[in-house]
């Protein structure tokens, strides 16, 4: 053998070798490298699911209903800024979804609630969705405070309306853009038999203001055992939670 038939030899077998080493090396990337995720974007951290605790549809007239489902946040340290939801409702011929948008704070519980809903009495709701739901967020400002006073309630012997009013108190360190009040009525068995909410603009640190809510004439209420008062601001959304400055001080005066 010549000496250029050697050094071809050894070319060929190290060029094999080299072969063999480069698809040892695909194997071992291709069984050990993270798999790609089939979703994207950023995720949250280690969290529970949203917890829907209960759901009912309650009757205002023939054709009108109030929705409301309680959701509670299970994870301390995270919520959610921006959400949809949906109640889904069904008769024999089809059924209907009934769409709204909210937030969570961390360790929450909430009433997400949809009134005045046009829906007749063939419908039932059959169950209350989370269809989308921003990634989770921590706080970066201390938890609203947000306390119930002086709450009162009863039928109005001027309109023969059933009414429930307090006062809500901003003992947050800052100023609120806007306070959601949401009022549960329960019965002796535990079930909401009556819901409603309004809201609050500007609400100023250390202010006291106070709310109303009235029920149509044509809902009536008997042996209510609780009422739940539950206000809430969107601390998650740097829009809500205001601050004053030497530059908006003229708009709180």
């Amino acid at each position: 053998m010549t000496d250029t038939e050697r050094q071809f030899k050894r070319f060929f077998i190290a060029g094999g070798y080299g072969l063999v080493l480069i698809i040892c090396i695909a194997v071992l990337v291709f069984v050990f490298a993270p798999a790609e995720n089939p979703f994207p974007g950023p995720q949250g951290p280690d969290t529970e699911p949203l917890q829907v605790k209960r759901t009912k549809m309650l009757s205002l007239s023939e054709d009108t209903r109030d929705l409301v489902a309680e959701v509670k946040n299970p994870n301390d340290r995270y919520g959610i800024r921006k959400l949809t939801y949906a109640f889904v409702l069904e008769n024999d011929e089809e059924t209907r979804k009934v769409r709204g948008k909210s937030y969570i704070l961390p360790g929450e519980t909430r009433f997400f609630t949809e009134l005045n809903v046009s829906v007749d009495s063939s419908y039932s709701l059959r169950t209350f969705e989370i269809e989308t739901q921003d990634t989770w967020k921590q706080l970066e400002v201390n938890p609203p405070t947000l306390v119930v006073q002086n709450q009162r309630q009863g039928q109005n012997k001027d309109n023969n309306r059933y009414g429930v009013r307090g006062e809500i108190v901003n003992r947050s360190p800052y100023d609120l853009d806007t306070v959601t009040v949401t009022i549960a009525l329960e019965g002796k068995d535990g079930n909401i038999v009556g819901v409603n909410n309004t809201q609050m603009s500007i609400l100023q640190n250390d202010e006291t203001r106070e709310f109303q809510v009235q029920w149509p004439s044509s809902v009536s209420f008997s042996n209510i055992e609780r009422t739940r008062i539950r206000p809430s601001a969107n601390a998650l959304d740097p829009d809500t939670v205001l601050y004053i400055t030497e530059e908006n001080e003229d708009q709180f005066q």
